[in-house]
Order: C-alpha cells, then sequence, then structure tokens
C-alpha cells in the first residue's frame, strides 16, 4: 500500500524542510550560495526581528569576505591611475604618429601597457566577484516568502515589494554612478571609440538599472544600494592611505 504526503500553504523553506520538501523553494542557483545567504538572513532576522535591518547585516558580511580580493583590485586601480599620468605624455604621441592607423595605434598602445604592467580590465574585477552572489540573492529574495508583508522601516512596509516612492531605485542608480566614476578613471582606453564606449556604459548602465529596478524587490535594491555604499567607502580608504 502506497502513502504520500500532500502540503498546502506557503513555501516557506523551514516549514518545508520538515517533510523533506525544501527543494521546492528556488533558492537560486548556484543553490548553495543561494542557501548560505538565506541561512545567514535568518540568523541575523532572529538577532534584530527586522528583515531588512537582515539584509544591511547580510550585505556587510558579504562585503567583509570579499575585502581581500577587493582591497587588491581597488589598489591595482590606484596603481593604474598612477601609471596612466605617467605615460600619458606617450600615449599622446602615439596618437599623433598614428592618428590614421587605429589597428597600429592600439597595437603601440598595448605594448606601453604590457611594458608597464597595466591590466586594462583591472578595474572590472568588484563588479565580477559580486555578480555570482548578485545574481543568487536576486533568486533567493523574488523567490523568499518569508519577506513577504516584512517591515523595514519608514514607507517600507514589504521588502518583496518594490519600492512605492522609487526611492531605493534612484538611490542605487547614483551610487552606482559613482562606483562606476571611481572605477573608469582606472581602467585605461586605447581611443576615442573605446572612451566613448566607457563614457556610455558610465551613464546609460545605472540609468537603464534604475528604470529596471523600479519593478524589483525593495529588499534587493536595500542590499545593492549598500553594497554600492560600502564599496564606495572602500575605495576612498584605499585611495586616502599615502604610499
Amino acid at each position: 500500500m502506497s502513502s504520500f504526503v500532500s502540503y498546502i500553504g506557503p513555501q516557506e523553506y523551514k516549514r518545508l524542510k520538515k517533510f523533506d520538501m525544501e527543494r521546492v523553494v528556488d533558492l537560486g542557483w548556484p543553490r548553495f550560495l543561494g542557501l548560505w545567504m538565506f541561512y545567514a538572513m535568518d540568523f541575523f532576522h532572529k538577532l534584530t526581528k527586522n528583515y531588512g535591518v537582515a539584509i544591511l547585516l547580510l550585505t556587510l558580511l558579504v562585503r567583509l569576505i570579499l575585502w581581500v580580493p577587493s582591497q587588491h583590485s581597488f589598489k591595482q586601480m590606484k596603481d593604474t591611475q598612477k601609471k596612466m599620468t605617467i605615460i600619458k605624455p606617450r600615449i599622446e604621441t602615439l596618437k599623433k604618429v598614428y592618428k590614421d592607423d587605429a589597428q597600429k595605434l592600439n597595437e603601440e598602445t598595448m605594448k606601453l601597457y604590457q611594458e608597464y604592467k597595466i591590466n586594462p580590465l583591472g578595474g572590472c574585477l568588484p563588479m565580477l566577484i559580486q555578480m555570482p552572489i548578485f545574481i543568487a540573492l536576486y533568486q533567493m529574495l523574488i523567490n523568499m516568502v518569508e519577506l513577504k508583508g516584512a517591515y523595514f522601516a519608514l514607507w517600507l512596509k514589504d521588502l518583496s515589494k518594490p519600492d512605492p516612492f522609487f526611492v531605493l531605485p534612484i538611490f542605487m542608480g547614483v551610487s552606482m554612478f559613482f562606483q562606476q566614476k571611481m572605477t573608469s578613471t582606472a581602467t585605461p582606453v586605447t581611443d576615442e571609440t573605446a572612451a566613448m564606449q566607457q563614457k556610455i556604459m558610465l551613464w546609460g548602465m545605472p540609468i537603464f538599472l534604475t528604470f529596471l529596478s523600479f519593478s524589483w524587490p525593495s529588499g534587493l535594491l536595500l542590499y545593492w544600494s549598500m553594497s554600492n555604499v560600502l564599496g564606495i567607502a572602500q575605495q576612498l580608504m584605499v585611495n586616502s592611505k599615502k604610499d
């Protein structure tokens, strides 16, 4: 005689786990990362009784874990800025010599970068190392039933819903712009086309994501905004230190 268990109710991870049905809850990919962040946020929620504060503490924890690689990247960016100042006259000379040969200009510029050990993609590392975490967190938060009706503060009465006054999306976009601005100054460009592309990314990406995030859960924007602020603070700390 066969038997089965049926469950009718909210897809709360811990409740479903009692019935060995926790796989029903989509915690994102990679799942182990989403699961780790779920338990970390659950721990902070038990301490604070506020999911908004728990998200802020989770952001701080993630930033602490990424502190060393981010610190290395920011120092590399600072070093790149100094080297770019040194080689700027030589780059201007190359532009004049090869003004009619873009391919040759690019080749000679890359040789110059290699000579001074400048990595054109070095400024992208802080964003790249955060992307898997952000993707996992995004998927976790949009599927986390526990956030429904979760109050944070002031007008943020439900962290599973978008910010009704668009304060968080705008703040996220502005903080992202300043963070990218600090990064772009350390990212070398080889020609006017690359400079224009960099400028488009600097302005276009924050504006695009700001409008896109109008429909995102406010809990997710709380994480992203806090992460941007902490990233800016860390980079300012690195830049303020004398060599």
